[in-house]
């Protein structure tokens, strides 16, 4: 039985349309992952119904769309030929691409981050210029036509508005939550840690890889430890491995491709610390999904990171290499009073108030 957890008058019925091109992949996470707690929260309450719209190119992968999606209504649409399909919704929420200026249904666009344009990243090559190109024209679709965006970090919001002109007013800081539930998280004891830390995201330019590794190799906890990156290789990931293999660190280093959430969680439970200084978040879940499974952290000063950890992680300048080293060695000296205020911190975020939150926008628009 679906639940109204909001404070939205039950006999409301708030037909919202998702946009879900990025739905069709074997492994959620990031956007993907961001629209399926967003469909699955609001399917539970009584005053939303929640539709999916998705790109007729696509419909032959169609078998690569998660379980969560067979009970959402769908409709697929033509890029150039949107509208007919729309009209069965009040709101349109775009999360990633295309944002389409649908006449007659007010538009909500979530802006996940700004790194490609950050001043502080000024020369470092996060993206390709075609990404770039990309995300600047839609981000300029959507200052020219969202009637709300919504943050999820105010330094994203504020490195927004740096750029672009929009209603301050409209737009509405909504913060993420963890991938997993605490409630399932066994609270873990000193004898269960093993000798490695954990970095999470990839290797790539963006996740500062190359800069951890070398921090890692100068730090003291490499002759105690071995340091262990788990996800994909992308932009950027090619310098890396070639420092990997050329100083022949297969010994200190262990690279483990994606993983599996159970897998990750696996990781994440038996580490002796989060190894996060990357160059640039625009929220960061890693660092509360570390603080849930009571991890000593090291997280970089530039982005969102600080804001989210709010005062429970270490701090490292993502491009000083002694500082890096300095962070990870900290990471050693565990002070359990520490990790569990963290915890208790992380508890605040949580996807039951990413929703509500997110309704109240949704309601306000079509008051």
């Amino acid at each position: 039985m679906r639940s109204d957890s909001t404070n939205l008058r039950p006999d409301l019925d708030i037909k919202v349309g998702f946009e879900g091109s990025t739905l069709f992949s074997k492994g959620y996470t990031g956007i993907p992952f961001y629209i399926k707690k967003l469909v699955e929260g609001f399917n539970d309450i009584e005053s939303f119904s929640p539709n999916l719209f998705l790109p007729l190119k696509r419909r032959f992968k169609k078998r690569h769309l998660a379980p969560f999606t067979h009970n959402i209504p769908k409709s697929w649409y033509l890029k150039r030929t949107p509208f007919w399909n729309f009209t069965n919704v009040q709101i349109m929420h775009f999360t990633h691409a295309p944002f389409i200026n649908i006449s007659g249904v007010k538009k909500v666009a979530t802006i996940h981050d700004l790194a490609f344009m950050a001043d502080e990243l000024k020369g470092a090559e996060i993206a390709s210029p075609y990404f770039i190109e990309k995300r600047i024209h839609l981000l300029t679709q959507i200052s020219q036509h969202a009637d709300a965006i919504i943050s999820v970090s105010q330094k994203t919001k504020d490195d927004f508005l740096k750029h672009f002109d929009f209603p301050q007013e409209k737009i509405h800081v909504v913060h993420l939550a963890p991938i997993f539930n605490p409630k399932s998280i066994t609270q873990t004891q000193n004898s269960s840690k093993k000798p490695y830390l954990l970095c999470v995201g990839g290797i790539c330019t963006r996740k500062n890889s190359l800069n951890i590794l070398k921090g890692f190799l100068a730090s003291k906890a490499s002759k105690t430890h071995t340091l262990i990156f788990a996800g994909k290789s992308s932009y950027g990931s090619d310098p890396f491995h070639v420092f990997l293999n050329e100083n022949k660190l297969e010994n200190k280093v262990k690279i483990m491709g994606y993983v599996s959430d159970e897998k990750l969680q696996a990781l994440y439970f038996h580490a002796s610390g989060f190894v996060f200084p990357t160059l640039y978040e625009g929220f960061g879940i890693p660092i509360l999904e570390a603080m849930n499974h009571k991890l000593p952290i090291l997280i970089g000063s530039l982005g969102a990171s600080a804001e989210i950890a709010g005062g429970h992680a270490h701090i490292a300048h993502p491009f000083d290499i002694n500082s890096i080293a300095s962070g990870i060695d900290a990471l050693l000296d565990r002070d359990q009073i520490k990790l569990d205020d963290a915890f208790a911190y992380a508890q605040m975020f949580n996807w039951e108030k990413t929703i509500n939150q997110t309704g109240k926008i949704y309601a306000d628009l079509i008051k």
